[in-house]
């Protein structure tokens, strides 16, 4: 499965992500189970909004996850920081 992550560097909760939930032991170890892609789309430019047109990418952060036969999992997107203890049961499922 992957564990698309759509941010921008201006975005708050993408940096809240990044230092609270991503460094999270328990998080690095689930991760495995994933090809993580992070997509950065801090610059508005056409290339950008193609791709976040294509995932219906609303605002950031955005993540999605993608099962193994390529659809997404829209009841598990996220649009918003999680602490690791909301996320780790979104990507248990995602894992399956």
């Amino acid at each position: 499965p992957v564990y698309l992550d759509f941010y921008a560097d201006w975005c708050g909760a993408c940096h809240e992500l990044e230092e609270k939930t991503y460094t999270d032991p328990e998080f690095i170890e689930l991760s495995k189970q994933f090809k993580l892609v992070k997509f950065n789309a801090t610059d508005d430019n056409p290339e950008n909004k193609q791709i976040l047109n294509k995932y219906g990418v609303q605002g950031l952060p955005t993540v999605l996850f993608i099962n193994r036969s390529g659809q997404i999992l829209k009841d598990l997107t996220f649009t918003q920081f999680l602490p690791w203890k909301d996320l780790k049961p979104l990507m248990t499922e995602a894992a399956q």
